[in-house]
């Protein structure tokens, strides 16, 4: 199966920047990640970083990385970019 570059590319940054925000560095390393928080303090800090969290906050990012994920499947498909939710529906 042929996949989209562009969705792909689109993904992948997306995906890095949520878990950049919901995961922070000093919970493990890229080649030995932790599975455990090393200490209270990591584990606290951790407990606040959700993925619910971070979309009821909805940060500028979040919205951007968004637009430009949807707008990379949309012109996959061949449909425009601005299109509605009702238009799709």
């Amino acid at each position: 199966m042929a996949y989209n570059n562009a969705i792909v590319q689109r993904l992948r940054i997306f995906i890095f920047l949520i878990l950049d925000k919901i995961r922070p560095c000093h919970v493990g390393t890229v080649r030995y990640p932790r599975l455990v928080p090393k200490d209270a303090e990591c584990a606290a800090k951790l407990k606040e970083r959700t993925l619910t969290k971070l979309y009821n906050e909805r940060p500028a990012w979040l919205d951007l990385a968004h637009k430009k994920l949807d707008a990379a499947v949309a012109a996959a498909y061949g449909f425009p970019a601005d299109l509605t939710v009702e238009a799709i529906l």
